[in-house]
C-alpha cells in the first residue's frame, strides 16, 4: 500500500467515526428527551386504608403506609389495591 492509499483510508475511516459521532449525539438527545416526557407522564395514586385508618407498616408489594395513607408510583400497585377490598385509590 502507498502513501496516498493509505491516506485516502485514514480519510475514509475519519469520516466514518465522524458520522458516528454524530448518530450517537442524536442518539443521545433523543434518550434525553425521551427520559424528559417520560418524567411528564409520572402518575401518583394515593391509597387510604378503609377499615384501618390509622395502619402504619409495609403494606402488599412492599408499599409503606404512614396513619392509614401510602403513595405508589406503580400503576400495577395501584391496580391491586383497587381490586382488593379494604383500599380507596385515588389517582393524583
Amino acid at each position: 500500500m502507498d502513501r496516498q492509499e493509505k491516506i485516502a483510508n485514514m480519510e475514509k475511516n475519519t469520516v466514518n467515526v465522524e458520522g458516528t459521532a454524530a448518530n450517537a449525539g442524536e442518539d443521545a438527545e433523543k434518550a434525553v428527551e425521551s427520559r424528559k416526557t417520560a418524567k411528564k407522564r409520572v402518575t401518583a395514586w394515593k391509597v387510604r386504608v378503609k377499615n384501618n385508618p390509622g395502619f402504619c407498616g409495609i403494606g402488599a408489594g412492599g408499599v409503606q403506609f404512614a396513619n392509614g395513607k401510602a403513595e405508589v408510583h406503580s400503576e400495577r400497585m395501584a391496580q391491586w389495591f383497587m381490586e382488593h377490598e379494604g383500599y380507596e385509590v385515588i389517582k393524583q
